[in-house]
């Protein structure tokens, strides 16, 4: 009895407090909402800092208590969705309270681009452009230029081995010759890749690509007739983060990605990322049955970034690009052998094969090769980069630009590609450029916006490739004896060149708003090139390949090296007129020019006049008209634009003969027209995105004669009939005519192209989402080269459809995913051509099927 009251008062004690935590208790409620006033179901919520919390009703509601009265913060989450956190006070109402949550990676938003040298909305850029955001870079898994370039109409791109090749509105970029200069300017951060060796194959840690149609030689300069395409990297950030992709396929397909961004203070940002690819590939040798070291790079980037004050962003970075890979070949096809020796000039090539009784020239079909010489390629990529952005009292910006690349390409390979041993070869490809610019602009806010720069470029470049023909080419190439063709042991042809050229550029562009709708931009630009060339040649006269310059001492070297220098200058104008009829459409036209300097032959010769007369500066005028439709919710863009381009000497790399190399000359004049639209649209509440574009281009050569007279009777060409039986005759006298490829296709492009991207996801629950994606694209039928024999240019690479997507499961910090290329298994060639030693044609078919695993991590 007397543990009573003791016990009595316990037990008040514990009502009291239960009834006072009611008492104080208070009620959170409300709703969970995408934009449109959608219920999001089995969202998150949850006060920060406290194990307190819930996911919404079927009706995207969601009430619970907190008995705490402090200072809060409730955050709203849903996969696919941004993160939302409301800030609340102690005292404050916490009922009723609305989350709107926006969908993250919206295709259709805004995008900010920087086509015209400034950040500004695509929308209001008056030119015929697609860019390609981060989130769709990782969404579609690309990894290199070709997986992005299959979304752009009227850009068609094939990724070589080591290289990667462009064709923008039918004009095909550079030649593998040292002296001639790219197409397409391609750009990283603004530096300009001056040789396609200074690109690298595969991208690491880029944030957008966009793609400029059409020429841009007023703010991009030199070397930009066909377009530009604008890399722009991922640069250091205020926080820690860390990402990591790991890929896994078939034949041996491995890719790993990491990224690391960290905060060294509040000023001082780094970041540093790796990536490596190695994939056995789907090419076999028949020689020795096995498949080859197809890809295997390693590429490296740290970057730095400070910002001192608001004014002022100082940003530094460091690329290291490698690879070593085993060199592969194309397929033979069924096709005549050409030789000189008459027991073999025009036969099949298996014709080889029965004189040689025991050896096997033949490869198991088109996704094989016949190579008795394992070939290694090798290429190191470096460059730094410096960048300073300025601002001035609120006014103008000064940038700074200081940036150096270097590139170290060399191979040796089998050439003839035949299983016999009969020609290897060696390539040593070097070059080193360095670019300074210096740019001023105004600020963005009123009525007139402009910008100046001044330009300087330095490009050193180097080629070494000698060839190396053993006594059975000389026997079935040339007709001589085995008994005599066996002591031709030590025969080599070796090119040799290389130059130096300065470019130097003064550029100025002016945006003026004479209304509310109507802009327009004048823009000028005064570029000069100067080329210094020095070559020689070791030839082997009697073979086709002269040596040059003169040999007087009689060892076969020439006595010194051919050395001329060559300036060129261009003045590139651009008008562009934008009418804004309201704030969803957009009507614009272009005027602009284009330039490519001139250059020297530095590839294998079998002429003084190929390598002494330097080829022509090529211009080129554009006149585009098209239109830039975007709904007020951003969930669809159009891009339209028609254009005609007149090309004048345009310059045109073509294969000679055999053993008489390429040449390079200027076409008269040519015409390229066409047309293209591209668009994104996004479908069934955001959850499928479409993304598209169509493009059409016709390249004709309005005037083309190549200047080159082979010396024999051909047939049309006029004769002197002697004898009057109406036929040519040996001995007869003619006139010898050039090849004339007027009214006649440019090489090398697709007609059509077209592509379909059609993304879906939707949230399985609140912390899971299902993504799938299906792209196709289609290119069109092209000429595979152009050459002075005809049979040869009635060789086309088929029209061909790929198909290829992933589907998967996707969080906030991982996403995992099965995905194929190639679906549907569908054969196509990439490209052919004739062997330029032996004359036969070479196919190089594009990749079957493949399919593969990812996974990534985000922290």
């Amino acid at each position: 009895m007397k543990n009573t009251p003791l016990g009595v008062s316990q037990s008040f004690i514990t009502i009291f407090i239960l009834l006072s935590s009611q008492l104080l208790s208070q009620e959170i409620s409300g709703i969970v909402q995408d934009s449109d006033g959608n219920p999001l179901i089995g969202a998150n919520v949850i006060i920060l800092g406290e194990e307190m919390g819930m996911a919404t009703d079927e009706n995207g509601t969601f009430s619970f208590e907190k008995t705490s009265n402090k200072d809060l913060q409730i955050m709203a989450s849903y996969i696919g969705y941004k993160s939302k956190t409301l800030h609340f006070a102690s005292g404050d109402i916490l009922t009723d309270i609305s989350f709107t949550l926006l969908r993250k990676h919206l295709f259709g938003k805004e995008v900010t681009v920087l086509a015209r040298r400034r950040e500004e909305s695509i929308k209001d850029v008056p030119v015929s452009m697609v860019a390609i955001s981060e989130n769709m870079i990782r969404e579609m898994g690309a990894s290199s230029l070709e997986d992005l370039t299959s979304v752009v109409p009227n850009v068609f791109t094939y990724e070589e081995q080591t290289s990667t090749s462009f064709n923008i509105r039918g004009i095909t970029g550079g030649a593998r010759n040292p002296g001639m200069s790219s197409a397409e300017g391609v750009y990283l951060d603004g530096v300009i890749m001056g040789r396609p060796e200074f690109i690298a194959t595969d991208m690491v840690d880029i944030k957008s690509v966009e793609f400029l149609r059409g020429p841009q030689g007023t703010l991009f300069g030199r070397n930009t007739v066909s377009g530009a395409i604008n890399m722009i990297s991922t640069k250091p950030g205020p926080t820690h983060s860390k990402s990591a992709l790991f890929e896994i396929g078939q034949n041996g397909y491995q890719k790993i990605r990491l990224a690391i961004n960290s905060r060294l203070n509040e000023k001082v940002f780094t970041r540093f990322s790796i990536y490596d690819f190695k994939w056995d590939g789907y090419l076999k040798n028949a020689f020795n049955n096995s498949q080859e070291k197809f890809k295997n790079n390693t590429g490296v980037r740290w970057a730095i970034r400070a910002i001192p004050s608001s004014k002022l962003t100082l940003d530094f970075s460091l690329d290291y690009y490698k690879e070593d890979l085993n060199k592969i070949a194309g397929h033979i096809s069924d096709w005549r052998y050409t030789s000189r020796s008459p027991g073999y000039d025009g036969l099949p090539l298996d014709s080889l094969y029965y004189s040689l009784d025991s050896i096997d020239i033949t490869d198991d079909g088109i996704y094989s090769f016949n190579n008795d010489t394992t070939g290694v390629l090798n290429r190191l990529l470096l460059g730094a980069t410096f960048n300073m952005n300025y601002e001035i009292k609120n006014r103008l910006n000064i940038v700074g630009l200081v940036s150096w690349r270097k590139s170290d390409v060399s191979w040796f390979n089998d050439e003839d590609h035949t299983g016999i041993k009969m020609l290897n070869g060696y390539w040593d490809n070097q070059g080193d450029q360095t670019m300074v610019e210096l740019k001023l602009m105004s600020n963005q806010n009123k009525k007139i916006t402009w910008l100046s720069g001044l330009f300087y470029y330095n490009l050193y470049h180097y080629l070494n490739g000698p060839v190396y023909p053993q006594p059975y080419f000389f026997h079935y190439a040339t007709g001589i004896p085995m008994f005599i063709a066996k002591n031709y042991t030590d025969q080599i042809v070796a090119p040799e060149g290389g130059g130096n050229t300065a470019s130097v550029g003064l550029y100025g562009s002016a945006d003026i708003q004479v209304s509310e709708k109507l802009s327009f931009t004048l823009g000028a630009r005064y570029s000069t090139d100067k080329m210094r060339f020095k070559y020689r040649q070791i030839g082997i006269p009697s073979f086709g390949y002269i040596t040059f310059p003169e040999d007087t001492s009689g060892d076969g070297v020439p006595d010194s090296y051919f050395d001329s220098t060559k300036t060129w200058s261009a003045f590139t104008p651009t008008l562009n007129v934008r009418y804004a009829y309201s704030p969803e459409f957009n009507m614009f036209g272009t005027i602009s020019k284009g330039y490519k300097s001139g250059g020297f032959n530095a590839d294998y010769i079998s002429s003084i006049e190929s390598v002494t007369e330097p080829f022509k500066p090529e211009q080129i005028i554009n006149y585009e008209a098209g239109f830039k439709l975007g709904n007020e919710s951003n969930t669809l863009f159009i891009n339209s634009a028609l254009y005609r381009m007149e090309y004048k000497d345009m310059q045109v790399s073509q294969f000679q003969d055999l053993f008489e190399g390429y040449s390079i000359s200027n076409a008269g004049s040519s015409t390229i027209t066409g047309f293209e639209i591209d668009f994104s649209s996004r479908l069934l509440r955001k959850a499928l995105t479409l993304t598209g574009g169509y493009g059409q281009t016709e390249a004709i050569f309005n005037e083309f004669h190549d200047g080159y007279f082979n010396g024999d009777w051909d047939d049309g060409e006029l004769f002197t009939d002697e004898n009057g039986n109406g036929e040519y005759d040996s001995g007869e006298e003619f006139i010898d005519q050039d090849n004339n490829f007027s009214g006649e296709h440019i090489s090398m492009y697709p007609k059509r192209t077209w592509s379909i991207v059609a993304d879906f996801r939707v949230p399985i629950n609140a912390n899971l989402m299902f993504v799938s994606q299906l792209r196709s694209d289609f290119i069109d039928e092209k000429l595979s080269q152009l050459t002075i024999d005809k049979d040869a240019n009635l060789l086309r690479d088929d029209a061909r459809t790929l198909v290829n997507g992933h589907i998967g499961i996707a969080a906030e910090k991982w996403d995992i995913s099965l995905w194929g290329e190639n679906l549907f298994n569908t054969e196509y060639i990439v490209e052919q051509g004739i062997n330029g030693y032996m004359g036969f044609i070479e196919q190089l078919w594009g990749q079957p099927r493949l399919l593969g695993l990812r996974i990534s991590y985000r922290i």
